[in-house]
């Protein structure tokens, strides 16, 4: 886990600090660059643990097993005749966004 967190962070990090150069080229007032690429190494951790909290709690998809031997485009073949097929969650992703935007 910890590990993705740095990852993601790291990623973050990079991602501002590419957006920031782009922006001193693109327009006539610079960005404090270094305020964000600092802003990004300490608001990702958080973020990321809030998002994977939530899929926790809201899981964005609903796992369907069915015993066929007819393939279903967009399913994962789980040995012994069982298919399994994972469909959106629309209650649960709504939910989610509704949190995440009013928090």
């Amino acid at each position: 886990m910890q590990k993705a967190i740095a990852r993601v962070t790291l990623q973050s990090a990079l991602l501002s600090l590419c957006s920031a150069l782009v922006a001193t080229f693109l327009t006539p007032k610079n960005p404090p660059i270094v305020a964000l690429v600092i802003f990004s190494l300490l608001a990702t951790p958080p973020n990321f643990l809030w998002q994977q909290y939530l899929e926790r709690k809201f899981p964005g998809y609903r796992v369907e097993k069915q015993e066929s031997n007819v393939e279903i485009k967009g399913a994962q073949s789980a040995g012994g005749g069982v298919t399994i097929k994972k469909k959106l969650n629309v209650r649960n992703t709504l939910m989610k966004m509704g949190i995440e935007q009013t928090l």
